[in-house]
């Protein structure tokens, strides 16, 4: 749920929030096609299934920005696993020398304790 500022800045083309740098809703639209077309409309982990979600790597919460760099396309069911508790296996990303992403997939009673799975891979645009 957004507030009736919030609401109106984005009806108006303007950013969601005023505290972080966000895209407007037409920018942002844009940069979504764009992910779209470096993934080939693909997951960018299962490579499957069609890639209907942008994720953030790392939560605009924590500071990230919506650059390219910092965005992977992914379908409902990777997404879903970036929060799966990690009993179930979670899906995290880790920023490699050259600037791409690898995931795993981590599982264990907690974060403290989760070890891989053998389930990885690497985003190459």
């Amino acid at each position: 749920m957004i507030g009736r500022a919030a609401r109106h800045r984005v009806r108006q083309g303007g950013p969601l929030t005023k505290t972080r740098p966000a895209l407007g809703l037409v920018a942002w639209r844009a940069r979504v096609a764009e992910l779209r077309d470096l993934a080939n409309g693909r997951c960018e982990v299962c490579r499957v299934r069609p890639g209907i979600d942008p994720n953030h790597v790392r939560k605009r919460s924590q500071g990230s920005s919506d650059d390219l760099s910092g965005l992977v396309l992914l379908c409902r069911r990777c997404h879903d696993r970036t929060d799966a508790p990690y009993a179930a296996g979670r899906l995290v990303f880790a920023k490699t020398a050259a600037g791409g992403w690898v995931w795993h997939v981590l599982r264990g009673p907690d974060k403290w304790t989760a070890a891989p799975t053998g389930e990885s891979g690497e985003i190459a645009r």
